[in-house]
């Protein structure tokens, strides 16, 4: 028997073996056993009554997405494949190869990241049906950042944590919280609260990704202790005043949690009846004094605070003690003045009345008044001290005319006088009543000119004849 008789035997028995499996119609049979051809059969036809060819490929993991598994499965749910002979599943992952696989496909050794999973049926040099599928592989744990929290030591019952849930590919769906052992709840941030008791205490946080993923629990801890009680006094009266009556408010509190159990005041040692804020001070006297407020908790802890004052009502006093003359032509005008007192003064203020008035404002000795060097006027001049209560003494004053005009010489219009008399009266005047001096001398006489104080009128008695001059 020849290979192609060989040949034709074989493509006898496919066919009769496809006709009673597929379906397949005799004459197909016969046309191909009487045409010798040698080609394969074709597994994948189909009968005339076969239905379409077309392959459904569905698939489905065995994880939800995002998933933290190391190794996810994949079902293959395919119909229509048993019209279809000399046919195979393949499947590949990511960028990879085609490869036979089976089904349901397990797939393991992944990198975290997206992924995508393609199956296909294969059959006739070509793809019958495809399917793909993708899903997020998150493996890692979220991270939980803290921003603010307590000190190590605090005085105080509250706290308050702020934070946040961070994840490198996906969400934090949930963070949860445990405060001194006790069961992990869901907790927002800001986180606060207040603890029951006085010692240690810590806070545990965790989260949670949408993949499952749990953070390791980040643990704060911190310790409460009491700080002593507070007393701040709300009035503050001034180291010196000259108020007899008085009104002291202060604030007295316990650091939390503990409790003020006492609250005593003191005025210079001595016990107040009350101690209730505010506190009434009542005609004082002049003196020093100190007040006192001592307050105490249940741990055992008290704090005092003092405030001391002087109380001071007797006013200064203030004297000129330099001053231009009633008339003078000084110019500037500088009056020396000093005050006393015995809590010693805060300053002195000076005013002028004259020529102009000027307020009171403050100033210091010597007070110096610089005038128009030709300016003729009565000038007036008050200063007064304030001691550091604030008392205010009666002022000293100091009045001056300012005469800066020189005076004027009223003589007999003759200048030369011939005359057989031996003695003459001159009237001489001045418009300033200043004090006058005079000078009268023979011409021919050789000694210095002295001027003495002369009044008017003025009589002049000449011993013998010749010339004279009066000045």
């Amino acid at each position: 028997m020849n290979v192609f008789s060989s040949k034709r035997y074989l493509v006898v028995l496919a066919c009769i073996l496809s006709s009673l499996v597929l379906l397949f119609s005799f004459q197909n049979c016969a046309q191909n056993f009487q045409s010798g051809s040698s080609d394969a059969i074709d597994l994948s036809s189909t009968s005339a009554s076969a239905p379409p060819p077309a392959v459904e490929l569905k698939l489905s993991l065995s994880e939800a997405s995002p998933s933290n598994k190391n190794a996810v499965s994949a079902l293959i749910n395919a119909t229509n494949l048993s019209f279809h002979s000399n046919v195979k599943l393949e499947c590949k992952l990511d960028s990879g190869n085609w490869a036979p696989c089976l089904n349901p496909v397990v797939m393991s050794g992944f990198s975290e990241g997206s992924h995508l999973l393609a199956v296909r049926v294969f059959g006739s040099g070509r793809d019958l049906a495809t399917s793909e599928i993708g899903w997020l592989s998150d493996r890692s744990a979220p991270v939980i950042q803290v921003s603010s929290f307590p000190a190590a030591t605090v005085s105080t019952d509250s706290f308050s944590f702020v934070y946040s849930g961070l994840d490198n590919l996906t969400k934090v769906t949930l963070i949860e919280c445990s405060l001194d052992g006790g069961a992990f709840m869901p907790c927002a941030s800001p986180y606060q609260g207040r603890v029951m008791s006085i010692g240690p205490h810590n806070l545990k946080l965790r989260a949670t990704d949408e993949a499952g993923n749990r953070s390791n629990d980040l643990i704060y801890n911190w310790k409460v202790e009491v700080g002593k009680p507070v007393v701040q006094m709300l009035t503050l009266i001034p180291s010196f005043s000259n108020q007899l009556n008085y009104s002291v408010a202060y604030l007295a509190q316990a650091a939390a949690p503990a409790k003020l159990t006492d609250l005593k005041c003191f005025l210079n040692d001595v016990a107040l009846m009350s101690c209730v804020s505010p506190l009434l001070l009542q005609d004082l006297t002049d003196g020093a004094y100190r007040l006192k407020v001592t307050a105490q908790d249940d741990q055992g802890f008290s704090t005092t605070t003092e405030m001391g004052w002087v109380v001071d009502t007797i006013v200064p006093t203030v004297s000129i003690d330099s001053a231009p003359p009633a008339l003078t032509n000084a110019n500037p005008l500088s009056v020396v003045f000093s005050g006393a007192d015995l809590n010693g003064l805060a300053g002195y203020e000076c005013s002028e009345s004259a020529p102009l008035v000027v307020a009171w404002k403050p100033c210091m000795s010597p007070y110096l008044n610089m005038y128009a060097p030709t300016l003729n006027f009565s000038y007036a001049m008050h200063v007064r001290a304030t001691d550091r209560a604030g008392n205010v003494s009666q002022p000293a004053s100091v009045s001056v005319s300012v005469d800066r005009s020189s005076p004027t010489v009223n003589l007999p219009s003759a200048l030369y006088i011939t005359t057989n008399v031996f003695n003459m009266t001159f009237t001489v005047s001045d418009n300033d009543q200043a004090t006058m001096r005079c000078y009268f001398a023979g011409v021919s006489s050789t000694a210095t000119p002295a001027y003495q104080t002369c009044g008017s009128p003025l009589r002049l008695d000449m011993p013998s004849t010749g010339q004279y001059v009066f000045s």
